[in-house]
């Protein structure tokens, strides 16, 4: 088990750039909906975040401008009713970005604190001693990737962690 403060802080060590994409507008929470579990002590944030990508272009025929990606993070052991979820509550978390599924969800899975169903196990399909491909994230460190930092930071900066109701 992880709190989102060390997630944070591995994705700083992992993929630095991530904290630069996640700040740069080109990322929108659309929505956040809050879900309490008062008899497992969890409140569940699932937001959709929309991306416009790293070079925002025309659309070519049947294509869409941007991509909505759902992002869920559950705080465990929340006292629901008598006590906000906290930045140093347990987290589990998940998102549907591809990278997420290649840098985060198989360290975070290990780590416990992944959220939801397994992702399907990743087959390499290049050699492993592929110099050109090296592996994403070799020292298995759990992290997050840019929309789920959007979304922690948007529930940091709202009043998310101050509301104790169920």
């Amino acid at each position: 088990m992880a709190t989102l403060m060390q997630l944070a802080l591995g994705t700083q060590r992992v993929l630095p750039t991530a904290y630069i994409r996640y700040q740069d507008g080109m990322n929108v929470v659309e929505s956040i909906r809050v879900t309490s579990f008062v008899g497992s002590h969890m409140k569940v944030v699932t937001s959709t975040v929309r991306a416009s990508g790293r070079h925002p272009r025309k659309p070519e025929s049947g294509e869409t401008p941007d991509q909505a990606y759902i992002v869920q993070i559950a705080f465990y052991g929340v006292d629901i009713g008598k006590a906000a979820p906290s930045p140093i509550n347990n987290v589990g978390c998940r998102c549907s970005c591809k990278a997420y599924y290649f840098w985060f969800s198989w360290p975070n899975m290990a780590a416990g604190c992944s959220f939801g169903t397994r992702f399907k196990p990743y087959v390499r399909k290049t050699p492993p001693t592929d110099p050109r491909y090296p592996p994403k994230n070799p020292g298995n460190i759990p992290g997050l990737c840019k929309h789920q930092l959007l979304v922690a930071s948007t529930l940091q900066n709202s009043d998310f962690y101050k509301k104790t109701g169920a």
